[in-house]
């Protein structure tokens, strides 16, 4: 509103209260609110913007949310900031990172040198990994590193490289928990995840708290056709583990209709089948057994594009392009 003399901007953050009398953090936040609206009708054109410690009175999500921001107003004009916060940094191109050391300004030559300088301490995995594929158990690690290094010779390298590494976060309640640690380690990743509604409401979670992208280009889910929840255990041809699994339980999944008719996921559908076959197990060793026959499933000795169901439509078949789109626009000078 105005008055006589001045031009007032109130906020309503909770409290309706004027821009002038909110804290440090608010003002900065509706500052670059405006210049990015500005951007947007292409006024003030040549800014150059410069910040200092935009992390300063915020919380973490809060600076997600700039960085969202100043990427954006970067689009179309120069953005120059000094920080110590691992969220601001530039994943995509390295040497746009500048290190100041010792009283020089140097471009930063590769991830692990950004690390080093912020004090991100990463595990063995991750230390010089610049891309990461977040993964929900060790079993999908074991499976999609064999299937995406046989589907293209870029991701391969990266992996034989140590470009390219995997976070196995343990069950997908753990995402917002894994991200979190991967952006504070300046890592640059891509999610590959069950369809389960479970996944889909951390999913859903990580994007409102801006983990992953909106637009979803840094997340996919495993599909079937057929199937209305996947994982990757799906996708693989029963033929190469049933009898592994009728030599522990006694039971022929692919005579149970639990298993062969039902719609619902793979660790669902064998827990359905023991259930239907009158096997007693408790809620350990059912996820024991489960856990088993993945671990199984991961080390059949067999080309991994042969045990891929081949007739049905499945996602897996664009996750080493999907991801080399994602990665490849990184460059390292």
């Amino acid at each position: 509103y105005t008055d006589d003399t001045q031009f007032h901007i109130k906020i309503d953050d909770g409290s309706n209260t004027l821009l002038s009398q909110k804290g440090d953090g608010i003002k900065s936040l509706v500052t670059l609110g405006m210049m990015r609206q500005k951007g947007k009708h292409n006024i003030g054109k040549g800014l150059i913007l410069a910040i200092e410690e935009p992390e300063s009175h915020l919380h973490p999500e809060a600076i997600r949310q700039i960085s969202i921001v100043l990427n954006d107003i970067s689009k179309n004009n120069q953005v120059i900031l000094t920080s110590h916060s691992p969220l601001f940094v530039n994943k995509d191109i390295i040497s746009d990172n500048i290190i100041v050391a010792n009283n020089t300004a140097t471009k930063a030559n590769n991830i692990k040198e950004i690390r080093e300088t912020l004090g991100c301490i990463a595990s063995d995995n991750l230390i010089t990994s610049e891309f990461v594929i977040v993964v929900e158990g060790e079993t999908d690690k074991i499976l999609l590193k064999k299937y995406l290094s046989n589907q293209s010779n870029i991701i391969e390298e990266w992996f034989k490289n140590k470009r390219m590494g995997f976070e196995v976060i343990n069950g997908v309640n753990n995402l917002e928990h894994s991200l979190n640690k991967l952006i504070n380690l300046s890592s640059k990743y891509f999610c590959i995840l069950d369809s389960d509604n479970v996944a889909k409401g951390c999913i859903k979670n990580a994007k409102n708290k801006s983990l992953l992208n909106l637009n979803g280009k840094d997340v996919s889910i495993y599909t079937l056709a057929g199937l209305d929840e996947c994982e990757l255990e799906d996708l693989i041809n029963p033929s190469f583990y049933k009898e592994y699994i009728q030599e522990k339980t006694g039971v022929d999944i692919m005579t149970c209709k639990s298993f062969c008719k039902s719609r619902k996921k793979w660790s669902t559908r064998i827990m359905d089948s023991l259930h239907c076959e009158g096997k007693c197990y408790d809620e350990v060793e059912i996820k024991q057994l489960i856990e088993d026959f993945k671990i199984y499933i991961s080390k059949i000795d067999k080309p991994i594009d042969e045990i891929i169901i081949p007739e049905r439509e499945t996602s897996i078949n664009s996750f080493a392009m999907q991801i080399e789109n994602f990665f490849n626009n990184i460059t390292n000078d």
